[in-house]
């Protein structure tokens, strides 16, 4: 086994629904996320909608825990490289049903926002190769268990696109060589640098007319317009709504989601709060309301949780009010949407 390399910056922001599927990865390799994440954490994460955000800090813990656990220090290597599509939520549909590698590049270039705020990726085709750069968002250098994951995602993603697990990719990483490098050749499968001033990923520009197997125009178009809707979404709400939205979110589950509670949690006065509000034109019950449609929208999506326990981790003393609420926010009962949700 490799020794792990250094640990590096982690600042910066990804999607909670990103964070989930990680947990699932992690369970499905051995490692169960309770031993990772306190339960009250693992529910906030599981009932987190597309615009609910995590600290990359949390992520790179995370792994850190699973690769203590675990004592695989390469862990990061493989979970990047088992990724399927699933767990990168719009932007998996999107991409798996794009016709090409190269139109799957230009369509995660535009919707990588969807998953992470840490930076992007710059392909450009030098001497026959495409080179795919990572960037960082403040220009520092990343976590070494960042760059491993993302450059083991980016090369699994390319054979699970395309059905073809012989492809060989060229892996540059910006820390030193560990001392074992087996699976850093299993998992690329061409030249490997190290100590390099970029993290990028190369491989023959020809992969990028290469078809991906499940391409589908149809769902390209209904996957791109939910994309786009969700990026107008990301661009209209302030960072103080989404800070007010994760407040909330946290404290539905512990019924801590007064006026008074969550001004507390925001460091304002009551007043204040208002006033803010007010400038964004909503009001703390729409925000409240809105919190709660997603949650429950988020627990009725997994079969296992009653609709008695989505009412109480709602902060709703009766099942009937919640049932209320659910039929003014969607027009439909929670049984009839979690019904929908199965057909």
């Amino acid at each position: 086994m490799s020794a792990r390399p250094s640990s590096g910056n982690s600042a910066g922001q990804i999607s909670a629904r990103f964070g989930a599927g990680l947990l699932e990865q992690l369970r499905g390799m051995g490692i169960p996320p309770d031993r990772l994440l306190p339960e009250s954490r693992l529910r906030e994460i599981r009932q987190s909608d597309a615009r609910t955000q995590m600290p990359l800090s949390e992520w790179v813990a995370i792994m850190e825990a699973a690769i203590h656990i675990s004592g695989d220090p390469d862990l990061a290597l493989r979970a990047g490289a088992g990724i399927k599509p699933g767990q990168l939520g719009l932007l998996g549909h999107v991409l798996m049903s794009c016709a090409t590698v190269g139109e799957a590049i230009r369509q995660a270039g535009r919707y990588l926002r969807l998953l992470h705020a840490i930076g992007g990726a710059e392909p450009a085709v030098r001497n026959g190769q495409l080179e795919v750069p990572m960037s960082w968002s403040d220009g520092s250098l990343p976590s070494p268990l960042i760059a491993q994951f993302r450059l083991a995602a980016c090369a699994g993603m390319g054979r699970w696109l395309t059905g073809l697990p012989e492809l060989r990719m060229d892996a540059y990483f910006q820390f030193p060589a560990p001392p074992d490098l087996g699976i850093y050749r299993r998992v690329f499968g061409g030249a490997l640098h190290f100590g390099q001033p970029q993290t990028k990923l190369a491989h023959p520009a020809d992969y990028l007319q290469l078809p991906v197997a499940m391409a589908d125009a149809a769902m390209q178009r209904l996957a791109q317009a939910q994309a786009e809707a969700l990026l107008r979404e990301l661009d209209t709400d302030s960072a103080f709504l989404r800070e007010l939205d994760a407040v909330l979110t946290r404290g539905l589950p512990l019924g801590r989601v007064s006026l008074e509670q969550s001004a507390a949690a925001l460091k304002l006065s009551t007043r204040t709060l208002h006033r803010r509000l007010e400038r964004e034109g909503t009001s703390f019950r729409a925000e409240l309301d809105r919190a709660r449609q997603r949650s429950a929208e988020a627990l009725l999506r997994d079969p296992r949780v009653t609709l008695a326990d989505t009412a109480f981790l709602l902060g709703y003393t009766e099942q009937s009010s919640f049932q209320q609420a659910f039929k003014r926010w969607t027009g439909r009962t929670p049984g009839q949407y979690r019904a929908a949700l199965s057909r």
